[in-house]
């Protein structure tokens, strides 16, 4: 006597979507909740009081908003600038992607929003998703190059505060630590730029370079790594444009 058929098993329904993002809901609002409170321990409320408001010009938030928006429309600007070595994609793509990422940027804590342009511009296949990283951190690397000078310059032009101040609000923050944290800044965001102007302009010498002094360990693992690290390459052909 045959064994009867078998009943194959019926597919389980997939979670639903609040379930399945609640721990990454759950992470988002514990981290939004230490900023709040440390925020609101350090005497700077997310809201100001009504007296803060009472000081407050007319012209500034309208001023504020403008320029905001201006800025915010160069910087997504400039993204198309750094993709167009990469790939031939649409400006209103580009900056529809761009103002979603900014977005993104302001909801999500530490910058974590940075992940959403290179995700969303990848999704085509024209740019990869490692390309456009690529580009990101090369934005990142010249806006913190620019401001650690802009701020060393300030350091070095202005009379300093005597004594200077050892708290922001009612946050222990010694004064004297901002020099220090200057001179950190330029070093560490110039050396970056320099390695990124060396890697652009020696880009052969430095994948073989890194492919060689990776291989000691793993070959497979070299491969692996330089291949990112020439779609990350991609990204800094802006350099050799004036």
């Amino acid at each position: 006597m045959s064994d009867p058929p078998s009943v194959a098993p019926a597919s389980r329904p997939a979670p639903p979507a609040l379930r399945r993002h609640a721990p990454k809901i759950v992470l988002s609002l514990v981290l939004a909740g230490g900023f709040a409170w440390m925020l609101h321990r350090g005497g700077l409320p997310l809201v100001p009081p009504r007296e803060a408001f009472a000081r407050l010009s007319w012209w500034a938030v309208p001023a504020f908003v403008l320029v905001f928006v201006v800025a915010t429309l160069f910087r997504t600007h400039r993204w198309v600038h750094l993709l167009r070595s990469i790939g031939d994609l649409s400006l209103r793509r580009v900056l529809a992607v761009g103002f979603v990422g900014i977005g993104a940027i302001m909801l999500a804590p530490l910058r974590m929003g940075e992940l959403v342009r290179p995700y969303f511009i990848a999704q085509r296949g024209r740019v990869s998703f490692t390309q456009a990283i690529g580009t990101i951190g090369a934005e990142r690397v010249v806006d913190g190059l620019v401001l650690s000078l802009l701020l060393f310059y300030g350091l070095l032009t202005s009379r300093p505060l005597s004594p200077l101040p050892d708290h922001l609000g009612n946050l222990p923050l010694a004064g004297a630590a901002v020099p220090a944290s200057a001179w950190a800044a330029l070093v560490v965001f110039g050396s970056a730029f320099a390695a990124m102007a060396v890697f652009s302009r020696w880009r052969r010498q430095a994948h073989r370079g890194a492919r060689a002094l990776i291989g000691l360990v793993s070959v497979r693992v070299a491969t692996v790594v330089t291949d990112k690290i020439e779609k990350l390459a991609d990204g800094l052909h802006f350099l050799r444009d004036p």
